[in-house]
């Protein structure tokens, strides 16, 4: 698989998509029967969220010049821009499926999520990679299986979920535990923890089914804790509820389940 990894890719945004997307379909054409693996990593919703004339559905918008600028400008018309790239990219990829499945004769398996969120004004941020705010954690998860009922999930999952999901429903029984700090997001307990970080600032936050601590740093009398939902609203009696967690909140940041040393 890794002499097949193509990243060397012409253009940017949406234009590299489509450069992606052309090459997605050579590898199609030439796989012969057997079956076929595909990474497609699309960019066009990246920020400057970058699409043609066609998706330009939402208005008024900005007009992606100067990311100095977006960070001053009102953040819904930066959030109007970014809509226009989604519909783009969504556009991009229902064309490819439809093919597939004409070329291939079955609808494939698909993993759709992304590696971050992004801010629109929340807590005055334009972006991401600067906050452990929901806004800027909190991706979708969807997949598409043939073999599934339709069905939505609450369980709280994290991106060290998706090998172990990936696998397993390929039909691989060896446990997650050996090769990986996640799980199945189909078998993700509802009393689970999760970690996130920014990764260069000393800004974490421990996230459950409904409660989230947020650490602005490890030595209390440098930040503290803010102790909230999911979703960064307060919570009147969240100082209780996070010493009732406590013991579970530290097993997250050691990577440990219940039970084990």
């Amino acid at each position: 698989m890794k002499d097949e990894l193509e990243t060397h890719l012409t253009g940017a945004g949406d234009v590299r998509d489509a450069d992606m997307l052309a090459r997605a379909r050579r590898f199609v054409d030439a796989g012969g029967p057997q079956p076929q693996f595909l990474f497609l990593f699309f960019v066009g919703t990246h920020f400057r969220y970058s699409y043609p004339a066609r998706s330009a559905r939402f208005s008024p918008s900005w007009d992606g010049a100067g990311s100095y600028r977006a960070a001053h400008l009102e953040p819904g018309l930066v959030r109007t821009r970014a809509r226009n790239a989604a519909f783009e990219v969504d556009w991009k990829l229902d064309e490819f499926l439809d093919e597939y499945e004409a070329k291939r004769g079955h609808k494939p398996l698909v993993i759709i999520t992304g590696d971050h969120g992004e801010s629109f004004g929340e807590f005055g941020r334009i972006g991401h990679g600067s906050d452990v705010s929901s806004a800027q954690l909190h991706v979708p998860m969807v997949v598409l299986d043939e073999t599934r009922p339709p069905s939505r999930r609450q369980e709280v999952t994290s991106h060290i979920d998706v090998v172990p999901t990936l696998l397993s429903m390929l039909g691989d029984g060896q446990p997650p535990r050996n090769y990986s700090d996640g799980v199945s997001m189909f078998e993700a307990p509802p009393d689970r923890f999760v970690v996130a970080t920014v990764g260069w600032d000393p800004r974490y936050a421990v996230i459950g089914h409904d409660l989230k601590a947020t650490f602005f740093a490890f030595d209390a009398g440098m930040g503290g804790v803010a102790v909230t939902d999911p979703f960064d609203r307060p919570l009147a009696d969240g100082d209780a509820r996070f010493s009732a967690e406590a013991p579970r909140i530290l097993r997250a940041f050691r990577g440990t389940r219940p039970g084990a040393d």
